[in-house]
């Protein structure tokens, strides 16, 4: 409860989250040092986290967490079909950001289609190309596809120290205007353990304000197409 989802801890050996843990931590500081840095880097007015979209150059430093054979067992636990179109970012809160509003993630999204590709070569969203959200072509010859959110992952890492009570945690919710703290299960951002969950019109959720200290995490997005989400979810609305 409230809805499907899974969750695990000490994902990975010592060794390889600190890898994970250290391409983290390198990534912001070369985001933070240089503001020229190549990286595609978004804020958001309701939303204090510094972003880092993944593509697949950067996801060459989050393995396995953005390779094929990763994102076909994730598929499988939430028995959804495998499709190589992803998305992901690195999340990263500064102290005392602003609780989240509760969204669902159940929306449309658009990959371009232009781009050739081996069948299980993994996809991103190209926003010089197309727009995620909308679907607008930004060049002639993007060719803009539907499909729908349906699994994400949060992996919770570089948050040391972290103690209960010092907030930070993914809040999961029954309804859409449930108050911030009146919720069903929160799942803390213990370093080496992650959250997935099924998308749909009702994974209502959000993040819980961090007084004490940096809140970070790196997030995967699994995508369906229009028709198997109609099978799983009839015509409800889409919930940003």
């Amino acid at each position: 409860m409230p809805f499907r989802h899974f969750r695990a801890s000490q994902v990975f050996n010592p060794i390889d989250y600190q890898s994970l843990a250290s391409a983290f931590s390198r990534v912001l500081q070369e985001v933070n040092s240089d503001p020229k840095q190549q990286y595609n880097v978004e804020r958001y007015n309701n939303y204090d986290a510094l972003v880092i979209g993944m593509d697949a150059r950067l996801s060459n430093q989050f393995k396995p967490l953005f390779e094929s054979s990763w994102i076909e067992e994730l598929s499988r636990l939430m028995g959804i079909p495998f499709l190589p179109r992803i998305s992901g970012a690195l999340h990263s809160h500064p102290v005392n950001s602003r609780t989240g509003w509760i969204h669902s993630d159940y929306c449309p999204v658009w990959f371009d289609e232009s781009v050739k590709q081996f069948e299980s070569e993994l996809l991103y969203p190209d926003h010089s190309r197309c727009e995620y959200f909308t679907g607008k072509s930004k060049v002639a010859d993007a060719l803009p596809k539907e499909y729908i959110r349906s699994a994400s992952m949060i992996f919770y890492l570089c948050n040391d120290g972290w103690q209960e009570d010092e907030g930070g945690e993914t809040v999961l919710y029954e309804a859409a205007h449930s108050h911030p703290y009146r919720a069903v299960e929160f799942i803390p951002p213990v370093n080496n353990s992650l959250l997935f969950f099924e998308i749909s019109p009702y994974s209502f959720h959000t993040f819980i304000t961090n007084r004490v200290r940096s809140r970070n995490s790196i997030i995967l997005f699994l995508h369906s197409t229009i028709e198997f989400a109609k099978s799983r979810w009839g015509n409800s609305l889409h919930q940003p």
